[in-house]
């Protein structure tokens, strides 16, 4: 699979193209004074599974810019048994409470569709791993900020999560099971 990141949308908003698409450490060239100024890595390990894309949040938070560069430059392969392969569970579980965290930014208003959209997918990819109560809790938030439309989906989950965004998970999990059952875990 090649990864390309696009230049024009990450130069033209960072803070929205950070929220909305995981940026790789290993590929970025970071000022030193930029990078110490704005905090460096965080290492509350509530996030250490996620802490590549809190790292970026919090640099385009603080003013950094971004750009890309359109040719493939590097190579990297997947590991079985890797950090966040072999902890899906816990990356999604950070990947949440760096959203959570974001969205308690003053700055973050804008962003408040984009994270609504992150939300729901991590809502989404809990509820698939029967992890009930955060997905209900990331629904919920996705819920709050933006309509259930910013979550994608069929027109039935999107009237179901006006109802309910814990139905509304329920619902869309019990009709992968009848249509797709080999996706589903038990």
């Amino acid at each position: 699979m090649i990864r390309r990141f696009d230049h024009a949308a990450l130069s033209a908003d960072p803070r929205s193209y950070a929220i909305r698409e995981q940026l790789n450490p290993f590929c970025g060239l970071y000022r030193r004074s930029a990078y110490l100024a704005a905090g460096g890595y965080d290492e509350d390990p509530a996030i250490l599974y996620n802490e590549d894309v809190a790292f970026h949040i919090k640099l385009a938070f603080a003013g950094l810019s971004f750009g890309a560069e359109s040719e493939p430059a590097l190579i990297n392969y997947r590991v079985g048994g890797s950090m966040s392969g072999a902890n899906q569970h816990k990356c999604l579980l950070a990947h949440h409470e760096v959203l959570q965290r974001t969205l308690g930014r003053r700055e973050a208003a804008p962003y408040r569709g984009d994270l609504a959209t992150k939300l729901w997918a991590v809502a989404g990819r809990l509820a698939a791993m029967n992890d009930w109560p955060e997905a209900d809790r990331a629904a919920a938030t996705a819920a709050a900020i933006a309509p259930p439309g910013a979550g994608g989906g069929s027109a039935l989950f999107r009237a179901a999560a006006r109802l309910s965004p814990s139905l509304a998970l329920r619902l869309r999990r019990r009709l992968v099971a009848l249509t797709r059952p080999h996706l589903v875990r038990p």
